[in-house]
């Protein structure tokens, strides 16, 4: 079963989630976005409600929304940047190999190959430095 859930965060915004649960407990959640007022609130709960329905068959004809949103680019510069300074501040950079530092990075984020780190540090947004 999947639903959407509204979560206020330490910062005092609403993050909208897709929670999905199975025998009384959730096993997923999909972050759509955090909203700091009510019209980002409800373009996000319209996102997730489309997100939650996009394969299932219409039974009534959907209402044009006059508000149209197009996401160009999305990544996790922030989270790149935090790791980045604390392998800095570990001594790390003493190596001087810029590789061994993106795929340490890459690898703490998520642990994958190393091929498919590439894909990791492009999600990140993190850029040669």
């Amino acid at each position: 079963m999947a639903f959407i859930r509204r979560v206020k965060t330490k910062s005092g915004a609403i993050a909208i989630q897709i929670a999905y649960k199975e025998y009384g407990r959730i096993k997923r959640i999909i972050h759509m976005g955090s909203a700091h007022n009510q019209q980002e609130e409800k373009v996000l709960i319209g996102l997730a409600r489309e997100k939650l329905l996009e394969d299932q068959l219409a039974l009534f004809k959907p209402t044009n929304n006059s508000l149209k949103l197009v996401l160009k680019s999305s990544s996790s510069t922030l989270l790149y940047k935090t790791l980045l300074q604390a392998y800095d501040m570990l001594g790390f950079n003493g190596l001087k190999d810029q590789t061994f530092s993106l795929l340490t990075i890459a690898r703490i984020v998520e642990p994958v190959s190393k091929l498919d780190s590439l894909r990791v540090l492009e999600e990140l947004g993190s850029r040669r430095r």
